[in-house]
């Protein structure tokens, strides 16, 4: 699924949602184009690592509010992201760890997530042209093969 957040206070479009991957990661383009500066990222020890064994590049880590944007059930949490220099389709991803903290059930068929808030269910979309979008740049870009292992079971 593809989604659009608020990520400190800027509208990010293009975040895959992705059960698969067990941290949540902002590509360095996005941070940059939120106008964060990269002296406030946290050193990070260990590089993220994908199934297939290929590191990807990090630079650090940033904890950041995510929200969703649908009034009045708006939910606020803060998501400790992995800041990566690795160019694809998609702006972030938000993984497991984010997932589970919100408690999201994630349907497929319904193209669609669901999480509570106080204020009851609510209900996040995927964004079909965006999905779209992304699917095509990684296309034109012979980007899929690169894609899939950086966008899958990082441990």
């Amino acid at each position: 699924m593809v989604i659009t957040a608020k990520i400190a206070d800027t509208v990010v479009k293009r975040l895959l949602v992705d059960t698969g991957i067990s941290c949540d990661v902002l590509f360095l383009f996005a941070l940059q184009q939120m106008g964060i500066d990269t002296s406030k990222l946290e050193e990070s020890l260990r590089p993220l690592v994908s199934f297939m064994g290929h590191e990807a590049p990090m630079l650090g880590s940033i904890s950041l509010t995510v929200v969703n944007r649908e009034e009045p059930k708006v939910l606020t949490t803060m998501v400790n992201l992995f800041i990566i220099d690795v160019v694809l389709a998609y702006n972030g991803i938000l993984g497991q760890l984010s997932l589970n903290i919100i408690a999201v059930v994630v349907s497929t068929l319904h193209q669609m997530m669901k999480f509570p808030t106080w204020e009851g269910i609510s209900q996040v979309c995927n964004y079909q042209k965006e999905a779209r979008a992304c699917y095509f740049i990684a296309i034109w870009k012979g980007g899929v093969v690169k894609a899939c292992l950086f966008t899958r079971a990082f441990l």
